[in-house]
């Protein structure tokens, strides 16, 4: 919630942003997020412009875990593909399996306007 709040305020602190990061990143951690908390914590550092290669990597990673992705809803999957192209990361396994997701039966008529605009 902290990375949203100074994302959705439009506040950028590097420091903050950069230690939420290294949290993020120490062992075991990334694993207990679930895939609201983890595509909202993708799409807090694109909206505020901030490329942490080795975070938005775990992120990837994490999100292509064995059956992982199958727990992302329509708005998981928007946030995570938009996150990643705001920062401009082309991650060619993330993109293909988003894509899969969503075209997986009766998956994309969850989608929003705005999910699909997106």
């Amino acid at each position: 919630n902290t990375a949203w709040a100074f994302a959705t305020l439009g506040v950028h602190d590097d420091a903050l942003m950069t230690g939420l990061a290294k949290n993020a990143l120490r062992p075991g951690i990334l694993s207990t997020f679930d895939a609201p908390s983890l595509a909202t914590t993708a799409w807090s550092y694109a909206v505020l412009g901030i490329r942490d290669d080795a975070l938005m990597a775990a992120i990837a990673n994490r999100t292509l875990q064995d059956g992982f992705l199958n727990t992302f809803d329509a708005r998981s999957v928007a946030s995570t593909a938009v996150a990643y192209a705001m920062l401009g990361i082309r991650h060619e396994a993330l993109m293909a399996a988003l894509a899969r997701r969503i075209v997986q039966a009766d998956f994309v008529s969850t989608f929003s306007a705005q999910d699909v605009a997106n």
